[in-house]
């Protein structure tokens, strides 16, 4: 399943943090890795099956900002620790407060299928 070429994750709806505020956002509290309310935005929880701890990722905004190299999220550089073009493209669309849940869901798989990995979606919104 963690293949560095290809990867499949798994995003469940009940805890994702996604589409700032408004009508099309999903959970509550900040949109974090993971927030003090239990939910997270879709890198947060793909962060976690790629082996981070919830303490790495809590209050944390972006991959970068945990200062760990994350496969595939996060690229190590002279002067530190930086987010992917995935993870950057990704941040777009999970925080877009225009997309509909369909919408959301149909660009990540795109996204993540553009870079040879899958992403299910499973569960009901909150």
């Amino acid at each position: 399943m963690y293949r560095k070429d290809r990867m499949q994750f798994i995003i469940d709806r009940s805890k994702w943090r996604c589409g700032r505020n408004g009508i099309n956002q999903r959970g509550k509290g900040g949109i974090l890795l993971l927030n003090e309310q239990g939910y997270m935005c879709c890198l947060g929880q793909i962060s976690c099956q790629l082996n981070m701890k919830k303490k790495q990722i809590l209050n944390k905004t972006t991959p970068n900002h945990t200062g760990q190299y994350i496969s595939i999220l996060t690229s190590k550089r002279d002067y530190g620790i930086v987010n992917s073009v995935l993870s950057k493209k990704a941040v777009l669309i999970n925080d877009d407060p225009n997309l509909t849940d369909q919408e959301r869901e149909r660009k990540l798989s795109s996204l993540f299928s553009k870079w040879k990995h899958k992403i299910r979606f499973k569960g009901k919104y909150n």
